[in-house]
């Protein structure tokens, strides 16, 4: 009973400093946040953030996009695509491996979003890493 009361502590600590926050200082907690689970495939389920973050989506949505310049996804698949990029360089696992380690449903729309980002190929970027 006494983990379970300081578990219930620690929220009430951290729920009492958020409400202290502002707004944008809710946001830079929210990029760490977003940073450390990036590889998580549910990460970016806003409803949860909201219910993290004591903030309503419209606001988390309009104060995310006017402090990053892009979406809570678009943040998510950029840090997902770099740490792709450093498993591609280790060339132990295969690309469709790295994909859904990464987070990537679909091998097929990582490599997408990879060639779309970078002008290669999963493939082709570990290739001229090689060299």
């Amino acid at each position: 009973i006494k983990n379970i009361l300081k578990i219930y502590d620690k929220a009430q600590d951290y729920r009492i400093h958020l409400s202290e926050m502002s707004n944008e200082e809710k946001i830079h907690e929210i990029r760490g946040y977003l940073r450390a689970g990036c590889l998580s495939s549910k990460i970016t389920d806003i409803q949860s953030l909201c219910n993290r973050f004591f903030m309503t989506e419209r606001t988390l949505r309009r104060l995310f996009y006017k402090l990053e310049k892009k979406t809570i996804i678009d943040f998510v698949t950029d840090h997902r695509l770099e740490h792709s990029k450093v498993l591609l360089i280790q060339k132990i696992l295969p690309v469709k491996e790295i994909s859904k380690r990464c987070g990537f449903a679909s091998s097929n729309y990582f490599c997408r979003l990879f060639k779309k980002k970078y002008n290669f190929t999963p493939k082709t970027f570990r290739l001229r890493m090689a060299l």
